[in-house]
């Protein structure tokens, strides 16, 4: 075995380049596999891709020198279904141990149509905290179930908070979802609360003790507006 030095350290963050079915994707053949192509190689141990609704079993395979990932299906997906494909922060890591920093979401269909669902609201920060008082960057997600009661729940879409504390999740087939926040306020670029980064969840006011969260309900491809939380 064999291995080369360097006198610069590797601080990139990866990312993905390009998934399969592309995002946006109709009339997808119920055998089709699934692929993710990073920026560079990633490690197979630390590998956390969420898919909703969840693929059926299969086989992992890595190909084009540790940049990409295939999902080989034991059965076929679900016919005129809507599928999301989701990394968040610190979901994957290269060999340097770089973990990456944004949200990825791909969302592809057997059927002949996308969901025309969608939410939108406003963020509001932490005047107490002078990292988490401007939510400007944190990143929402439409998830289901609230993930702050399990840790095995799908990403159905998400957006990034502009300037002015909006975002608007857009795309989304019918059913329920919790809005969630969060904000990498310790700039370790993974999201992990007990270690200080900011999260917010619709209904729910964390600081308070509310932990009850609301959800949002699309019916019809509704758009629902004044989604907003701190």
């Amino acid at each position: 075995w064999s291995f080369t030095t360097s006198n610069t350290a590797d601080t990139t963050p990866p990312r993905v380049t390009s998934s399969t079915p592309a995002n946006g994707t109709k009339n997808v053949n119920v055998n089709a596999n699934l692929s993710l192509t990073f920026s560079e190689a990633v490690t197979p141990y630390e590998f956390d891709v969420r898919v909703s609704p969840a693929l059926p079993n299969g086989t992992t395979t890595w190909s084009n020198s540790g940049k990409t990932v295939t999902f080989e299906l034991d059965w076929a997906l679900w016919e005129d279904t809507q599928y999301a494909v989701a990394v968040l922060p610190g979901g994957v890591r290269d060999l340097a141990g770089n973990s990456n920093t944004e949200v990825f979401t791909a969302v592809f269909s057997t059927g002949s149509t996308t969901g025309t669902g969608s939410f939108a609201g406003t963020l509001g920060g932490d005047p107490t905290s002078s990292f988490a008082d401007d939510p400007t960057g944190a990143f929402v997600i439409a998830a289901y179930p609230f993930p702050f009661e399990t840790n095995d729940f799908g990403v159905w879409g998400n957006d990034v908070a502009a300037v002015n504390d909006s975002y608007d999740i857009r795309n989304l087939p019918d059913g329920i979802f919790y809005p969630v926040a969060a904000l990498n306020t310790n700039g370790d670029y993974e999201i992990n609360p007990e270690k200080g980064d900011a999260v917010g969840a619709y209904g729910a006011n964390l600081a308070l003790g509310d932990f009850e969260p609301d959800s949002v309900e699309v019916t019809g491809g509704n758009r629902t507006l004044n989604v907003d939380f701190p």
